[in-house]
């Protein structure tokens, strides 16, 4: 089969290549985001995108980590497939070497051959030269003869016209979709997959509700995903006829297809959150979820994503809720207004500290809002009770119903906001309380 090289226009042959990946259904959304990746270079370099198809889903027991329980993880097999250039002069692609100095080497492939190089230097067999390099390629020609080769040395080793080092990575990264899969990955105190944890928060919010570390005495989400992430330990069982809460959250934790795909809708939105938000929290959240790996340190912020995605979307329910109930302040100068009040604060000012207030003006066109001084009638006066104390009566409060006259001007930058001024005639209209005879 033959593609088109949309950057040299020239022809490319071109193989396939299958691929068969068991891995964990929680780490389903992180195979497909690296497929999604490989498929926007699959596209630069001319060729048809990678695809997969689930065959097969099974239960397997997983005994948690220092937990005296067991739980069902359910496994997913899928069969990839997809097309890749073949190199000039017969050469073919078997892996790579990841160069780590001292630690030794990283192997890339599952060709049983790449052993040969587990310990081997940075050696290029086409320049001859051993150089501080973090990669190398293992090449085979037809005559099943190995060749290492540096990663700047492979354009002209290989005479190749288009960007040999980038079709290099793209299989490199391919035939090693499948090397963070498996078992030992749930271990130790590395970094774990950002969409493995946001798969698992997804599933412990769905079965045991959201719960932040401040909550009290309820079990926090972040704790339960620790616990599933291999991050942190269990109580021991002290009492078999009662478990400890956290072990009870940990069991009902069972990943389904819905977690998945939550876990990816909450992904898509952390990144969405613009590089200049002046939120803290927000902006911490979009830095953390930009990464593909999260630290232990930074996974309480992860775990947390979900339900600041849904307190965001409700705000904006009611941002755009309220912003449809606004209308322009029709009048402006000497008028008398009639409102509630919705808020009351002390502010400092060059002349001592103020009493202002906040007033919500309803009209048959919508609502706006006026911001000013509390009126001096409104303020109360001390008088005595039968025990010769000083009680404050007549003073306003929030939620009361009043109408007072003032000189208005709305606001430059909203014209359903505005500020009123020298307030009087006020006067407070109040409700009759449950149970009271007018």
């Amino acid at each position: 089969m033959e593609q088109i090289d949309q950057n040299s226009e020239a022809v490319v042959e071109t193989e396939s290549f299958v691929r068969e990946v068991t891995l964990d259904l929680i780490d389903l959304g992180t195979l497909k985001a690296r497929i999604k990746k490989l498929n926007r270079r699959a596209l630069r370099l001319g060729l048809p995108e990678i695809t997969f198809v689930e065959t097969a889903r099974v239960e397997r027991r997983h005994v948690g980590y220092g937990l005296e329980v067991s739980i069902k993880v359910p496994t997913v097999t899928v069969v990839i497939s997809g097309r890749t250039p073949k190199l000039p002069g017969g050469w073919k692609f078997i892996g790579s070497i990841e160069h780590l100095g001292d630690a030794g080497n990283l192997i890339h492939g599952d060709d049983e051959r790449l052993a040969t190089w587990r310990n081997a230097e940075p050696l290029c067999g086409h320049c001859n030269k051993i150089r501080s390099r973090k990669k190398t390629a293992i090449l085979e020609n037809s005559d099943s003869e190995l060749i290492q080769v540096g990663s700047t040395c492979i354009k002209d080793f290989l005479g190749y016209h288009s960007d040999p080092e980038a079709i290099l990575k793209y299989e490199a990264d391919f035939y090693s979709l499948d090397d963070d899969f498996g078992d030992s990955r749930g271990s130790g105190d590395g970094p774990r997959e950002t969409l493995r944890v946001l798969t698992l928060a997804a599933a412990s919010i769905r079965a045991n509700g959201w719960a932040a570390k401040s909550s009290g005495g309820e079990v926090p989400t972040s704790y339960v995903v620790e616990i599933a992430c291999g991050l942190t330990s269990m109580p021991r069982l002290t009492n078999r006829d009662e478990e400890p809460p956290a072990l009870v959250h940990f069991k009902r934790v069972n990943v389904t297809d819905r977690d998945v795909q939550r876990a990816e809708e909450v992904l898509e939105w952390v990144r969405s959150i613009p590089e200049n938000e002046s939120n803290n929290y927000l902006a911490n959240l979009r830095v953390v979820g930009s990464q593909d790996l999260v630290i232990a340190r930074h996974l309480g912020t992860l775990v947390s994503a979900e339900s600041a995605m849904i307190r965001e979307r409700e705000a904006a329910v009611a941002r755009e809720a309220a912003d449809a109930d606004k209308c322009r302040i029709p009048q402006t100068g000497r008028i008398t207004v009639s409102g509630e009040i919705v808020r009351m604060k002390y502010v400092d000012s060059p002349y001592g500290e103020i009493h202002k207030m906040l007033v919500k003006v309803t009209t048959n066109e919508g609502e706006y809002k006026l911001w000013g001084s509390v009126p001096r009638s409104l303020e109360g006066d001390y008088v005595s009770d039968a025990n010769h104390g000083q009680i404050l009566m007549g003073a306003a409060e929030q939620g009361d119903k009043i109408t007072f006259t003032a000189t208005v001007e709305r606001s430059r930058d909203d014209d359903s906001f505005g500020f009123f001024k020298r307030p009087s005639k006020a006067s407070l209209v109040r409700e009759l309380a449950r149970g009271e005879v007018a």
